[in-house]
């Protein structure tokens, strides 16, 4: 019986010794709690994972006084220096993706099928087709998109607009400047006015292009294309700014808030508000159908068919965010 009750003891030990040790295993060193904070996502990365789970990254633009306009032209001058709150702007211009999951979420019925560019009222309920339909020159019909222009690149189908796979990583076209506001404010952000454009293209040294003073290659910039011929968002890394923000040059041109008024710019003296009309916004970052150097630089801002109200082959956006930092 003491024999049994010494194996029993010894056994019982040995149990508790291993358990011991395996606890002591577990505990984390200093260094094993280090690594495992250093693993984790910081707050500044937050946002970013959260643009992730919406299809989309954005980059962050710090606060500060950035340089303005450029001696190339009037249109540019004077060069001067505006101040401005962090904010976070998308790394890609929006896509025909993102604007398709936009337009199905507005609950608009559709009936019938169109291919896109052949879109027309009778699939739209009187009441919705102006939202859709640009129409003739002249009309005031003010739609968001209009998908009845030959380039547009979405149609609907059993109930609902789709984009050709083959379309759907390009930057979205035929949106109207209100087309391109709403989206930006269902979206939690806004349309970048054009000093907050220019910010993030030419950063606080005030590159010529995004990516530094060296002039457009087609490796760093989609140009001198047939009208329509765009390209899949991203595709030329190299052209991005050294903070990761892409296609600020070439692709497409892209809506910005302000009103095309004179420098230097105000935010203040009535060039951000909203007046109903064609009164032309300023439209920025080069297109497609450009050749030139002079015009796919980050300070031009003259552009051309940028009527508000009007779909545009050539012009798309991206949007801004307030900074959570």
């Amino acid at each position: 019986m003491n024999r049994r009750r010494s194996l029993i003891l010894t056994a019982a030990a040995g149990l508790l010794a291993a358990a011991v040790l395996a606890a002591l295993v577990a505990i984390p060193t200093a260094d094993d709690r280090s690594a495992t904070t250093a693993a984790q996502p910081s707050p500044a990365a937050r946002p970013d994972s959260d643009d992730r789970r919406r299809g989309h990254t954005t980059v962050r633009i710090p606060a500060g006084r950035y340089p303005i306009g450029s001696t190339a032209s009037p249109d540019e001058s004077p060069v001067h220096r505006v101040a401005l709150r962090a904010f976070r702007i998308d790394r890609h211009e929006v896509t025909n993706a993102r604007y398709v999951r936009y337009l199905n979420g507005l609950g608009i019925r559709v009936a019938g099928d169109a291919e896109p560019g052949a879109v027309a009222a009778d699939v739209f309920r009187s009441r919705d087709a102006p939202l859709f339909i640009e129409g003739d020159e002249g009309e005031e019909s003010d739609p968001l998109i209009a998908l009845d222009d030959e380039h547009a690149r979405i149609g609907v189908r059993d109930g609902r607009f789709y984009v050709a796979h083959e379309w759907a990583d390009h930057p979205v076209t035929e949106v109207t400047w209100e087309g391109a506001r709403r989206y930006a404010a269902r979206a939690g952000g806004r349309l970048p006015t054009e000093a907050e454009w220019e910010a993030a293209a030419r950063g606080r040294a005030g590159r010529t292009y995004p990516w530094g003073d060296d002039r457009p290659t087609p490796a760093r910039a989609v140009f001198g294309r047939d009208s329509g011929q765009t390209l899949p968002v991203g595709s030329r890394r190299s052209g991005a700014t050294p903070q990761g923000v892409n296609d600020l040059a070439g692709n497409v041109d892209e809506w910005t808030s302000s009103l095309h008024r004179p420098y230097p710019y105000d935010r203040a003296d009535g060039r951000e508000g909203w007046p109903r009309g064609s009164e032309e916004r300023v439209t920025r970052g080069g297109n497609h159908v450009y050749s030139s150097a002079h015009e796919m630089r980050s300070a031009y801002r003259a552009g051309f068919s940028r009527e508000p109200d009007r779909g545009h082959r050539h012009i798309g956006f991206r949007v801004i965010y307030p900074d959570t930092r």
